[in-house]
């Protein structure tokens, strides 16, 4: 809880406990990370954790919809490319991460909008994968393009308790 780095061959903490629970790491060489929403703000944040870890978060320029979380994921081919998750918002596409502040398209708003989790291809940017509160899973196979096709696969099995979690999953190589 709270915020702590490494940098040269010693950990550090810049902020107390209680900031946030989900950060999202870029593949850049600045070491960013993303927290879905700082409380005060109710913004998504992105902060230099090893040049600057003590400077102010810059925003992400998201729009933002009603009680919606984000969940960030990124291309490992280019530090300018991510996606992010609103639950009720849809995904949103960005091709120039590294600037202040990047700029967001919307690529796809289920009919079922309420999303829980989403997944990228660690080896191409393309593959996309979402999760939505009724476990239906969705892929798109060209998330780069302009118009995105979004695809049901099969369902995923609920858990034992049958109940709703937070939804997660992980697309391996």
């Amino acid at each position: 809880n709270g915020e702590l780095y490494f940098k040269t061959n010693t950990w550090y903490t810049n902020r107390g406990g209680d900031f946030d629970w989900n950060y999202a790491m870029d593949n850049s060489t600045t070491y960013a990370y993303y927290v879905p929403r700082i409380a005060s703000s109710g913004k998504s944040v992105r902060r230099d954790n090893y040049n600057s870890p003590t400077s102010s978060a810059l925003t992400l320029n998201l729009p933002r919809n009603a009680n919606s979380f984000d969940r960030f994921v990124f291309s490992a081919q280019d530090a300018n490319t991510g996606f992010a998750k609103q639950d009720t918002g849809g995904i949103y596409r960005t091709v120039n991460l590294q600037t202040q502040p990047p700029v967001w398209t919307n690529i796809w708003v289920p009919s079922t909008p309420t999303m829980r989790g989403i997944a990228i291809s660690p080896a191409d940017a393309n593959f996309l994968y979402v999760i939505l509160k009724d476990k239906s899973i969705y892929k798109t196979v060209n998330a780069l393009a302009a118009v995105p096709v979004f695809t049901a696969m099969t369902p995923a099995p609920l858990p034992v308790s049958a109940t709703n979690s937070s939804g997660g999953f992980a697309v391996l190589k």
